[in-house]
């Protein structure tokens, strides 16, 4: 008997009754007038080519910028040795901020993996890709083919584009990455592969294109960031697009295990093998695991170097959304992945490019994963797509200039696999407005917290400024009423 997927998919607009009872009924008057601020890379083709095949003149090297999009797995905010330096050592990750720019307070769109990762390649929140949380079965459905991906638009303007390491985001033969724009593939459909057997739930799971193909005993962030310099070597003189979407650092697949390489284990455990003192065996082990995902990236940046592409190449490195205790640590916020507390969703985000992006600057202006969708189409001088409409705003003059975009509040809105006192499961929504955040729940009230001196939402404000409550809670229905 085949089973149902377990997927939450958001319909196109929430029941309104659904909202009056959480949100009041006022509107935000306010409208965003968003300015596309585009380099001059070269004229965008105009002619639409077919889903996933190439213009018949592709990009060469230095006529549009190489984007190297980087994105590591349940990775927390204070798992980068910038943001925890007594504790966690990640030199790499570390260089690359100096030598480029960090978001102090960057949001993925979701605190699950699947929708988060939808919303960097539609540019558009769960709510209107329709992607709510994470596919979880074998033949589980995908993200709509009704949407256009990032990587779709880039062939169109001429960039060779590849995709290595986790997809999730479809099993389907029509959902693969080789049919939504990416010319190669190399890595896992699924979830959670196992990082050395590379099997999902005892199904082989490592693919080449749309083969599979064997690698028994490497280890998968070695193995993707080996073939991430392959990609780098073999195009070197085109324009090219990758995203390098590590499974690192993701519980493995049987849900209670991170393996790490032997040397960066060694790392933290003691001759014995026992963690550390003031280290769990869960956060040693995760902390190996993050030491390899450095390491790995650092091998990707020096083919980088050594093929003389550091100035034509745009990097962002990004978790897709907060980690698991007691493995990760989203220190110093609370709650964790599938959470939309600031620890699910607030994540590290790195920007480096040399003479453009400005070395050793901070960004803290609020910003989110979809907002990378239209800022990379106008960094490659490509074209936005006329429908649907998009979410996220480009990020260019916040970039390059520090200028922040005119934009509406950030809203969330997550079902959970959590449930709540009745027993039903949680429905969140959270609004993020300059330093005030807005929390709200279909089991409770609404909570107000200043992010600028409580980070870690210890004082809840709501009762002491009803007023401000109100506005955001208006806000906050405008926002889900698009």
């Amino acid at each position: 008997m085949r089973r149902e997927p377990r997927l939450t998919r958001y319909p196109a607009r929430m029941n309104r009754p659904t909202v009056a009872r959480l949100v009041c009924s006022s509107r935000c008057a306010a409208l965003c007038v968003v300015a596309s601020f585009v380099l001059a890379c070269g004229p965008t083709d105009p002619a639409a080519s077919e889903r996933g095949s190439s213009r018949d003149a592709p990009l060469a090297r230095g006529e549009a910028p190489n984007i190297l999009l980087i994105v590591a797995d349940d990775l927390g905010y204070g798992d980068l040795g910038l943001h925890n330096p007594d504790i966690v050592s990640t030199p790499r990750l570390d260089a690359l901020a100096a030598e480029g720019l960090h978001f102090t307070d960057f949001y993925a769109d979701s605190p699950m993996c699947s929708a988060s990762r939808a919303s960097l390649l539609t540019g558009r929140t769960p709510r209107h890709h329709g992607l709510g949380s994470s596919i979880t079965t074998a033949h589980g459905d995908g993200l709509s083919l009704d949407e256009r991906l990032l990587p779709e638009l880039l062939v169109e303007r001429g960039y060779a584009t590849g995709l290595i390491g986790k997809w999730h985001l479809g099993h389907a033969g029509a959902q693969r990455p080789t049919r939504r724009g990416f010319q190669e593939f190399f890595g896992m459909l699924r979830a959670s592969s196992g990082y050395t057997s590379h099997s999902w739930r005892g199904l082989p799971d490592l693919w080449r294109g749309e083969q599979a193909v064997t690698a028994e005993g490497r280890y998968s962030t070695e193995l993707f960031s080996d073939e991430a310099v392959s990609f780098i070597e073999r195009h070197a003189h085109d324009a090219w697009f990758l995203t390098l979407s590590y499974n690192a650092p993701h519980l493995a697949d049987d849900r209670r295990s991170m393996p790490a390489p032997a040397e960066q284990l060694a790392r933290f455990t003691q001759a014995d093998g026992a963690p550390l003192e003031g280290l769990s065996p869960e956060r040693a082990a995760y902390l190996a695991t993050v030491a390899a995902l450095d390491q790995g990236i650092g091998k990707v940046l020096d083919a980088l170097a050594a093929a003389d592409l550091e100035r034509d190449t745009l990097v962002v490195f990004l978790s897709d959304n907060g980690a698991l205790p007691p493995w990760g640590s989203n220190a110093p916020f609370i709650g964790m992945k599938d959470s939309l507390d600031e620890g699910g969703i607030r994540v590290p985000c790195l920007v480096r490019w040399p003479g453009h992006v400005p070395a050793g600057a901070r960004r803290i202006a609020p910003a989110r994963g979809s907002d990378w969708f239209p800022t990379l189409l106008a960094v490659a001088g490509a074209r936005r797509p006329a429908e649907p409409s998009l979410d996220g705003v480009d990020l260019s003059a916040l970039l390059f200039d520090d200028v922040t975009p005119d934009r509406p509040p950030l809203a969330f809105e997550h079902l959970s696999r959590r449930v709540d006192s009745n027993g039903q499961p949680r429905h969140d929504f959270a609004l993020r407005d300059g330093r005030w955040r807005l929390d709200l729940s279909s089991s409770g009230k609404p909570r107000l917290f200043d992010l600028r001196v409580d980070p870690g939402q210890q004082r809840d404000l709501a009762g002491a400024q009803p007023e401000k409550t109100a506005a955001l809670r208006a806000m906050l229905e405008s926002s889900l009423a698009r």
